[in-house]
Formats: C-alpha cells, structure tokens, sequence
C-alpha cells in the first residue's frame, strides 16, 4: 500500500514537471535489527528495492546508518537524529543531488 501510495505522488508530481525522490527515515528501532521482527528489519530494504524498480528515484539512509550503528545517531532518550545522524543524512542526500546534471534540467525549464 505504501509504494502504492509513494509512486501516485511521484506520477502525480511528474505529471506537472517535478521529480520526486523518495528518502525513507529509519526509524531507529530499525538499526538495532535484534530488536525487532524481520517485517520490520528488512522493511526500508524491501520498499527502496520496489520503489527503485518502480523507476522511482530513492535515498537510502539505512546502509549508511547501519555503519555506524556504534554511534549515537539518535539522541539518547529521544526519536531524534543526533548531529551526527543529520550528518550521515545530509551526506547521503547531497550524493544524489550532486548526480544531477543542472544544466539539462535547466533546458526543461
């Protein structure tokens, strides 16, 4: 239902000249896997590979955060990233939109 949902919005959007990219958050439940049920861990995994077949352009925070699961990512008694979960975050987004050429966009315009 959700990727059904992810890709109306991304049709939706492309229908009017923008392009969606989908970013799915970890929760931070889902980065200590031995927590939680495997629905749950492999969740983000198995919506980004669906999303991504579905020619649905995604940024996947979770490999990046799972490296450095040993860190505070998120605040200690809180649901929020931590510096450096924002970091991580930032980095991962900035990868992708450093892939994209400016100037042919530009032409569309």
């Amino acid at each position: 239902q959700a990727v059904e949902s992810i890709e109306q919005r991304s049709n939706a959007l492309a229908d009017r000249g923008i392009k969606y990219v989908f970013v799915a958050v970890p929760f931070e439940q889902t980065l200590y896997a031995n927590y939680v049920d495997e629905g749950r861990r492999n969740y983000l995994k198995r919506l980004d590979k669906e999303l991504t077949r579905r020619g649905i352009d995604t940024v996947f925070l979770l490999d990046r955060f799972l490296e450095h699961r040993s860190e505070e990512i998120f605040f200690r008694y809180d649901t929020h990233w931590s510096p450096l979960g924002v970091e991580l975050a930032l980095e991962e987004i900035l990868k992708y939109v450093n892939r994209i050429d400016f100037g042919r966009l530009q032409q569309r315009i």
